[in-house]
């Protein structure tokens, strides 16, 4: 293994555009002598297309007037895990590998609402009595990362640091505690080995992560050629914004990533908060009010002036008198930058990827915003607005290409309390479990109350007003 590739190395969990467009460009701009090796969960199309073109590619920056692209040429390997899951575990355990980075989204930590790792889950279950068995292969990616972590421990390879770089609240605790919980569920002796060598041999820092990255189209490949002379099958786009926070608690050493301006600092968790609640919690909104009001891309629903008032709103009266930020942030600047962010019609982002998964998203992204502003005397109409917006998407059969793993439980629901189907849905879910789910559930009832029978337009003009 070593002899493929020398020098210190990353391995990267979920090998898709966002990492290829964030993490690997600050590795491959401050830190020459780290490589990194990609892992891809399932799919094998990209490690194909990679390994085809030596696992170079391109990141496209768009902006209004800008058309950029770079040449990334950082990773040295890739693979898919569920078809090599033997060589994931053999990278994670070599002793050139000192980081695990993780962009695997919010379900790839197979964790419940309470933030513990679902046990009965039955890819979960299977790698629990699994791993540390000759011939398993694991089903999910804590599993492949735990199996990787026991041949580490085995291999005595030295110390590791773990890093989620998805969009999750205290993504570093997050992940150590499923990693852990996963590793002292398993069989003895496994578990006390493993867990007590995880304690003392794997650190796992917070990190934020902040750029916009859509789909790749075929206009975008014509550009990079036009670009640069080159036929790339698997360019990235990107905004010209990029940013990363990091808490520096790295055990087996790091790439100098301060280098291309990443920031190392103790206040992650506003950084991640602020984020959250404001860049993803109002991109959620704008995609789902957007969809709504018939807009096909994130720049087009920000345009609309119903649609941007709320986002205003929303940011201005539900968030920010009832958040913490990080020291030097001016919050009227970083609001107004957001929303310049999401009008660039460079992107095409669309409201139906960003809506997807709300389920898992919203969640994350409102139920502390919700929190925050009952405890502080606000009533989150714009939150509840959102979340009741995105259940009216989900229920609505023009919208069944909007990726949603829980579909059939709010439309389960829809069926069973026909006279107030949202209610019977948000009160079994993360909202209505909330420490006054009671008030958020009638506030989400009364919002989708109000889109059935008014409709979207009339509401969103009546909420800020």
């Amino acid at each position: 293994m070593t002899g493929e590739l020398a020098g210190p190395t990353v391995v990267h969990l979920g090998l898709g555009n966002f990492h290829r467009a964030h993490q690997a460009v600050y590795t491959a701009n401050a830190a020459p002598d780290w490589s990194i090796v990609g892992v891809a969960p399932r799919s094998t199309e990209i490690v194909q297309a990679l390994r085809r073109q030596r696992h170079a590619y391109h990141v496209l920056t768009l902006g209004p007037g800008r058309a950029d692209a770079s040449r990334i040429s950082v990773h040295r390997d890739s693979l898919t895990a569920r078809t090599e899951p033997e060589r994931l575990r053999d990278w994670i355990a070599d002793s050139h590998t000192r980081v695990v980075t993780l962009t695997v989204t919010e379900r790839g930590y197979s964790y419940q609402s309470d933030g513990n790792l679902d046990l009965s889950a039955p890819d979960v279950e299977a790698d629990v009595k699994g791993i540390g068995r000759r011939g398993h292969q694991p089903r999910t990616v804590l599993g492949h990362l735990v199996a990787g972590l026991w041949a580490r421990a085995e291999a005595a390879a030295g110390p590791l640091s773990v890093v989620s770089c998805d969009n999750l609240a205290g993504n570093g605790p997050l992940t150590a505690r499923v990693v852990r919980q996963m590793a002292a569920a398993l069989e003895a002796p496994f578990a006390d080995d493993l867990t007590r060598w995880i304690t003392a041999s794997v650190s796992f820092p917070s990190t934020m992560v902040d750029r916009m990255v859509p789909a790749t189209t075929a206009r975008h490949r014509s550009l990079v050629q036009q670009l640069t002379g080159v036929t790339d099958a698997v360019p990235v786009v990107a905004e010209p914004f990029t940013m990363w926070v990091l808490e520096d608690h790295f055990l087996g050493g790091r790439p100098p990533w301060e280098l291309d301006g990443a920031v190392f600092s103790a206040e992650v968790a506003a950084f991640e908060d602020m984020k959250l609640s404001l860049l993803n919690g109002t991109h959620s909104l704008v995609a789902c009010l957007g969809l709504l009001r018939g807009h096909a891309t994130i720049a087009e629903a920000v345009r609309d002036e119903l649609v941007s008032d709320v986002a205003f709103a929303y940011m201005t009266d539900e968030v920010l008198p009832h958040i913490h930020l990080p020291e030097d942030v001016d919050a009227r600047a970083y609001v107004q930058s957001l929303l310049e962010r999401f009008a660039n019609p460079e992107l095409g982002h669309t409201c139906r990827q960003v809506a997807s998964e709300g389920s898992t998203k919203l969640p994350q992204r409102l139920a502390p915003v919700m929190t925050r502003a009952m405890a502080g005397g606000t009533c989150p109409t714009y939150s509840a607005l959102t979340v009741a917006a995105w259940l009216a998407v989900v229920l609505d059969a023009r919208y069944d290409d909007v990726v949603e793993m829980d579909r059939a439980a709010v439309r389960a629901s829809a069926r069973a309390c026909p006279s107030d189907p949202i209610r019977h849905y948000v009160e079994g879910g993360p909202f209505g479990r909330l420490a006054d789910g009671d008030r958020v559930v009638g506030h989400v009832a009364e919002m989708q109350a109000a889109i059935s029978r008014s409709g979207i337009s009339s509401v969103l003009a009546s909420t800020t007003t």
